[in-house]
């Protein structure tokens, strides 16, 4: 949930997620230097670096 008194989320730096091997548990963590798929549409984190605050945004990479 969006923290209402984060004022650095309009900043926020795109992520990776992966699944925790030992937890199983979803997580995602900051990773400007992904590489993205040409031809696909990429799902990918949105990660606040103030309040942690995690969106999730469609990424067109149909060069």
């Amino acid at each position: 949930m969006k923290n209402q008194e984060c004022d650095a989320c309009k900043d926020a730096k795109f992520g990776i997620a992966y699944i925790d091997p030992e937890t199983g548990i979803l997580c995602s963590k900051i990773d400007t230097g992904m590489k993205l798929p040409k031809g696909k549409k990429v799902l990918a984190p949105q990660i606040c670096t103030k309040c942690g605050n995690t969106s999730w945004k469609t990424i067109d990479n149909q060069e």
